[in-house]
């Protein structure tokens, strides 16, 4: 699906048995299977899972020209990953830019972002005053693929700026799972124990339509009881727009209280915070360009009292 070939992200949905059937032909569902024998796309695709994948390198531009650094570069995968880890989405790059406008979204905070890919929130966040922050992606002990492409960014990033050292952390994590390893940097902090995270970054996430639940699961699970979820996303496939937007109304449900993951996944407030129109990474001159480019921004936030029970 490289070169002339337009990607377009095909999540199915758990109730749909052709979507289903495409995703697990492609390695897609496995990939959130809880064994570490996870069953990715071709090694050809992939990078051969290997721990030492090939990486590119692609420069973000700040748009504040008098910030510092500049420039980013940032490590990609060379080659494509079944979950779209290896492209810089336009998400990304609002979510990053939102943080580099109002600093104080994340100052002083502890941050998490999930299916961070090359993490630029992350390092955005960092570099404007964030107290930890948390960037993971999916992994396995035979794909750490997306992990090896974060933490290059991380210490490049810190040989470049004067950051300390344990303010940016790489992990792998797969959403549903225990959250131990993603709160244990937070515990590490001398009076860190027992904290939880302030905000929460989902960049261009919804498109994966069959793991609503683990990825709201992990939120609420992560979260403060006052913190927030900053989502942002694009409908890449523009005919299924509404089952991107399952992922919402799934939040905004009252609290699920049943055995495993779906518990508590509801309880939610949505907030649309606004919407920008960008020039999408694949043009397919189908008369829906246009929507494919518009990048949306919404806030959430636990219902009073969600938590309890």
């Amino acid at each position: 699906m490289e070169g002339v070939q337009v990607c377009v992200p095909r999540h199915g949905v758990e109730d749909n048995e052709e979507e289903q059937d495409w995703e697990l032909e492609q390695g897609l569902l496995s990939l959130f299977a809880t064994s570490d024998k996870a069953n990715p796309s071709s090694a050809e695709n992939s990078g051969d899972e290997d721990s030492s994948p090939m990486l590119i390198t692609h420069t973000y531009t700040r748009r504040d020209p008098t910030a510092l650094p500049l420039e980013l570069e940032l490590s990609l995968l060379s080659c494509r990953h079944s979950l779209w880890g290896h492209k810089l989405w336009n998400a990304a790059k609002v979510l990053g830019e939102m943080i580099d406008s109002r600093p104080s979204l994340i100052q002083g905070k502890y941050c998490l972002e999930l299916g961070a890919g090359a993490a630029l929130p992350s390092l955005l966040a960092a570099l404007n005053g964030a107290r930890r922050v948390v960037c993971s992606d999916y992994a396995t002990s035979t794909d750490r693929v997306l992990v090896k492409a974060m933490q290059t960014n991380i210490d490049r990033l810190v040989a470049q700026v004067s950051l300390p050292h344990d303010v940016l952390r790489a992990v792998g994590y797969v959403w549903g799972q225990p959250i131990d390893s993603l709160l244990a940097p937070l515990q590490e902090e001398k009076g860190g124990g027992g904290s939880k995270f302030q905000v929460i970054l989902c960049a261009d996430l919804i498109f994966n339509r069959s793991e609503h639940k683990k990825l709201l699961w992990t939120c609420k699970t992560c979260l403060e009881e006052d913190g927030e979820v900053l989502v942002t996303y694009s409908h890449h496939d523009p005919g299924k727009r509404a089952l991107d937007m399952a992922f919402f109304a799934l939040a905004t449900q009252e609290e699920v209280r049943e055995e495993g993951v779906e518990e508590g996944v509801g309880g939610w407030i949505v907030e649309d915070v606004k919407t920008e129109q960008h020039v999408d990474l694949f043009v397919e001159s189908d008369g829906l360009d246009e929507e494919r480019g518009k990048v949306y921004v919404k806030r959430l936030r636990r219902r009073r009292g969600a938590n309890r029970g």
